[in-house]
């Protein structure tokens, strides 16, 4: 039975080519949209499980309102945004700083906690003896119109401390508002196997 089955559709594909043709090409599409949708959900749903009260953690965002074109979002903020929400605002219960160490390895910190850490940082390294220096290699820039985006390849040192010197790209972006240039994002990046240097600001 299952044979006869299979013959008439397959006569019936045949005979209907086009028809048959619409509605596999519409099945499909619409069986690859809810697949994918699934796996959007699935991997949305699957942040933070680890925690007991996951519905109560959240990311602050910045957002760049300076462009007349579109705002621009960044999953990074100020340090001292953490220590203003866990002052000054009585709904938030605890703010942390997730402060990335290396490119596969980030630390979670309280306020003071950063702070700690950052003078244990200064205390040991012997900043204030042997000074901070930061050495510029490259720089590469591209302007269009009224915006305008810099690259710039440094190499910090810390004398003293026994740490190589570390190279770093720092990326600027800028906008241009009432004829002047201003600044509306800094990142930056410490090269990797993964992430190496541009070539454009190789030598």
């Amino acid at each position: 039975m299952i044979n006869s089955y299979l013959l008439t559709a397959l006569r019936n594909i045949i005979r209907h080519k086009g028809f048959s043709l619409l509605n596999i090409l519409g099945l499909s599409l619409s069986m690859a949209v809810c697949m994918l949708i699934i796996v959007i959900l699935v991997d949305q749903y699957s942040y933070d499980k680890q925690h007991l009260e996951k519905h109560q953690i959240y990311r602050v965002q910045s957002i760049n309102n300076m462009s007349d074109i579109s705002l621009n979002r960044y999953a990074s903020t100020a340090y001292p945004l953490a220590e203003e929400l866990a002052n000054n605002y009585p709904f938030i219960e605890e703010a942390v700083i997730v402060l990335r160490t290396s490119w596969e390895e980030a630390s979670i910190l309280s306020v003071d906690d950063f702070v700690d850490d950052f003078i244990k940082f200064i205390e040991n390294s012997n900043v204030i003896e042997t000074g901070f220096s930061e050495t510029i290699l490259k720089k590469e820039s591209m302007i269009l119109g009224d915006i305008a985006t810099f690259l710039v390849l440094y190499e910090a040192l810390i004398p003293g401390s026994g740490r190589p010197p570390q190279k770093g790209v720092d990326s600027f972006s800028l906008i241009k508002k009432n004829g002047e240039w201003k600044i509306i994002s800094i990142l930056n990046e410490i090269p990797s196997e993964m992430n190496p240097i541009p070539v454009s600001l190789m030598d």
